[in-house]
């Protein structure tokens, strides 16, 4: 078994979440999709739903398998924000949720 074989069945076994924060761009989508089909890891993408279902019809690939988050409307958008402001001391808590969204 070569290397890269061995490194995607240790990531099937960890079973991890990953973020593609491009979800907009067709290449993302379609590594997402990869990535959910081959069950490397399970792929959220970000972005707004129906753009990112455009450009998956247009790339020929189902989203079967993908979550897709819209940070600007994400109920989560306030904790991350916050949690950005703490971890930087000289962020406000409304430049960090910008920055999050």
């Amino acid at each position: 078994m070569d290397l890269l074989n061995k490194l995607f069945d240790i990531a099937r076994q960890r079973d991890r979440k990953i973020v593609l924060p491009e979800g907009n761009d067709g290449r993302i989508i379609v590594a997402g999709t990869r990535l959910a089909g081959e069950k490397i890891a399970r792929p959220v993408l970000l972005g707004v739903a129906d753009e990112i279902a455009r450009i998956a019809s247009d790339q020929k690939v189902s989203l079967a398998g993908i979550e897709i988050v819209d940070p600007r409307g994400d109920s989560r958008l306030q904790s991350y924000g916050a949690a950005l402001s703490d971890a930087r001391g000289s962020m406000t808590p409304s430049i960090a949720t910008r920055l999050v969204s």
